[in-house]
């Protein structure tokens, strides 16, 4: 059902590209926050960085479309080009709303995630594979990390290494998505490995942290999914470069990582 090209299969990729947004329900901080106040002061924030995100994916789709149409001159373009004027005149009127409702630090943040978002969707597209998973998985951390410090502020390394473990989870689904635009003969030795390292690293990282103390110990149960990714890997290095193929495993992968942490809240705040 949710395959690569299919409606149901886009629709699951652009949600699981927004859904870093979610983040503070993944680790409880909306349960955690007890000054009502405050706790709608951060969610409001949330809200308006999840539109603002959603738009400018939206902006990108548009702005690829009116590239393309312009280069292939296969039908009229301007249409592409009123859509995309029309997403900017609407993300700008959200980034002011953010502005006036954060700090200037978090709103600087803001933008250069969406700036390295912008960079990895075009590196995909255009065959650059070094800026385009570099750009993933830092636009992924840095979302993240914009979803925890909407409702606080202060760093600390563990949000940070929290952070990189969704990043490289959301790049997992970003290759695969996009792998099929890169031939065979294209790809550099390096692109399968790292994506092998991807793909692991998101349940490995939480696990290692839920069993060096740093989070819940409940949290170590996404070492569940280390097989279904080692299946993965496996078939991977049977077909040679097949990503889109690996595409629903790894959606699969990434679901039920989200899936097993939020399971770990409810049955912590149920406790």
């Amino acid at each position: 059902m949710f395959t690569h090209g299919t409606t149901s299969g886009s629709l699951l990729f652009n949600l699981i590209r927004l859904s870093p947004i979610a983040t503070p329900l993944i680790l409880g901080a909306v349960q955690y926050e007890t000054d009502v106040q405050r706790s709608q002061a951060a969610v409001g924030r949330l809200l308006v960085l999840a539109a603002i995100v959603l738009v400018w994916s939206m902006a990108e789709s548009a702005l690829m479309l009116w590239h393309r149409a312009k280069q292939s001159r296969s039908g009229p373009s301007g249409g592409y080009g009123f859509v995309t004027l029309l997403l900017g005149v609407v993300l700008l009127g959200l980034l002011s709303i953010l502005r006036a409702r954060s700090s200037q630090s978090l709103f600087l943040l803001t933008l250069a995630m969406l700036s390295v978002r912008g960079m990895s969707r075009a590196g995909w597209e255009q065959g650059r594979l070094r800026v385009a998973f570099g750009g993933a998985v830092v636009g992924g951390t840095l979302l993240t990390l914009l979803s925890l410090f909407a409702f606080s502020p202060d760093p600390n390394w563990q949000r940070l290494v929290f952070s990189i473990s969704i990043g490289c989870a959301v790049t997992s689904i970003e290759a695969a998505w996009f792998g099929g635009t890169v031939s065979a003969n294209r790809q550099p030795r390096w692109f399968l490995p790292l994506y092998r390292i991807v793909l692991f690293a998101g349940p490995v990282i939480v696990a290692t942290m839920a069993l060096a103390g740093q989070l819940p110990i409940q949290y170590s149960a996404v070492y569940l999914l280390v097989p279904l990714a080692a299946r993965i890997a496996s078939r991977l290095s049977q077909r040679g470069t097949n990503l889109t193929s690996c595409y629903r495993g790894a959606a699969g992968v990434y679901l039920g990582f989200v899936g097993i942490m939020l399971a770990c809240v409810g049955y912590l705040n149920a406790r």
